[in-house]
């Protein structure tokens, strides 16, 4: 089976005569990019694109987009259902997407993977705001809604409407006839699930039908806020996340990548370790909390733009391995010349933000879910949490008031309260799942109780 797809395009944007809607830019990329993109990573592989008008403007778009499907091309509304038949053949399943919709992975995902042979996507007119289903696709259906901006098409499906697939004006009685073929199913977008892993949370589908830029505006809004992650350190969600929030809806126009960041990223961790290291304490720190920010900019960047943090597992390792170089950098410096007791302080800090890590990822691992999402007591526990970033400006906040060494002090045994805490809390939440899973530990369990 080959994976193709059609889009349907040309329309004017509502604020500008000479730009289509679907070359309207949202965070710095088209709309016709991110659809490329969204295509690509479906395992589309052929793309059909559908104007009379707009033509060079696509073609010079299509040209500079680097990641799209192998095979991406255009046709006029006159021979579009020619050549579509020409490319149509037994066995292959075709999407059709909305001209200019800011659309939901999981959208393309649940309508691909849907046992149907047919998929129509439908948005209820009660679902979303009433300024996003304004700009819908209206469809006549029982039951009053919208198209939800894709569908999947079985080869027989879209051989018997590939007359009607050439134009926005006929679309909407395309979509009507795709809905009453034997082998389509409606499918409700409130359907979908709303849970993300990455973020350990539900999170709203990203649905938005673009006329113009300033819809390409909110759109971007709505990009940013799905990546949002609730559950965060107090540095985090007061100091990091509103200012990368600020700083990177106009960095997402620039030809600055997140791998640009990333790259910056590890000289500026490897030059704060170097000042701690050498008593310059008040700059390293400084750089410390300008890396652990950029690494918030640089995470919702990749998002926006949507590309992948590359090198995204060494930093991880990397990130570790730097938070306890900065602890012993720290231990370096207020060591002076005979105190040894920074040095076993940093040490112990050290071995037990490493057994931190490791249980709260043995229990990801197990459980696929991190253990502050488990119940709303870690939940607020993650915002007092003694994580890198927590740690790093509560010893800032002692070093600007002089207190240096009562500060290295607090971050080591508050490291060492918080490891207990999350011990606690794994042993809970470890049994509970083990308990609805595995008969085998309930028996056990049960077995070598002592009371």
């Amino acid at each position: 089976m080959t994976l193709k797809a059609v889009i349907i395009t040309g329309q004017e944007s509502e604020t500008e005569s000479t730009l289509a809607r679907n070359l309207i830019p949202v965070a710095g990329m088209s709309l016709l990019e991110r659809q490329l993109r969204h295509l690509k990573n479906a395992g589309v592989q052929e793309v059909h694109l559908i104007s009379d008008w707009f033509v060079g403007e696509f073609e010079k778009e299509i040209q500079s987009i680097k990641i799209k499907p192998a095979t991406v091309m255009i046709h006029n509304c006159k021979d579009a259902p020619l050549k579509l038949l020409e490319h149509n053949q037994p066995g292959d399943s075709w999407l059709l997407l909305e001209e200019a919709m800011i659309l939901d992975p999981r959208i393309i995902s649940n309508i691909l993977t849907h046992p149907s042979a047919s998929v129509l996507s439908f948005v209820h007119r009660n679902q979303f705001i009433e300024n996003k289903t304004a700009l819908a696709l209206p469809l006549g259906l029982e039951e009053e809604g919208f198209f939800g901006g894709v569908a999947k098409l079985s080869h027989k499906t879209l051989e018997a409407n590939v007359r009607k697939l050439n134009s926005l004006e006929a679309l909407q009685g395309a979509l009507l006839a795709i809905s009453r073929a034997e082998d389509c199913t409606i499918f409700p977008l409130s359907e979908i699930g709303l849970y993300q892993p990455d973020l350990g949370q539900d999170e709203d589908l990203i649905w938005r039908p673009v006329t113009n830029r300033e819809n390409g505006a909110l759109g971007a809004d709505d990009l940013l806020r799905s990546n949002h992650r609730a559950h965060q350190s107090w540095p985090d969600r007061f100091i990091n996340h509103p200012l990368a929030t600020l700083l990177v809806k106009p960095l997402s126009k620039c030809p600055i990548r997140a791998g640009h960041l990333v790259i910056l990223n590890i000289f500026i961790g490897v030059f704060s370790v170097y000042l701690l290291a050498t008593g310059r304490i008040l700059t390293g720190v400084v750089a410390a909390l300008v890396m652990l920010f950029l690494e918030n900019v640089s995470y919702k960047l990749s998002h926006l733009k949507m590309a992948a943090r590359p090198y995204e597992k060494f930093q991880c390792g990397f990130n570790i391995l730097l938070e306890f170089c900065w602890y012993m950098g720290l231990a370096h410096s207020l060591s002076g010349q005979s105190d040894h007791a920074p040095y076993i302080l940093g040490a112990g800090l050290i071995l037990f933000r490493l057994a931190d890590n490791v249980q709260r990822e043995f229990f990801r691992r197990m459980s696929g879910r991190t253990l502050y999402e488990c119940a709303p007591f870690d939940q607020k526990f993650r915002i007092i949490e003694g994580g890198r970033i927590s740690l790093i400006w509560i010893f800032a906040l002692f070093f600007f008031i002089g207190q240096s060494y009562l500060g290295f002090l607090t971050i080591c045994l508050y490291g060492v309260f918080c490891f207990f805490i999350h011990q606690i809390r794994f042993i809970y939440h470890a049994k509970i799942y083990l308990e609805a899973n595995s008969e085998v530990f309930v028996r056990n369990f049960q077995k070598t109780k002592l009371f």
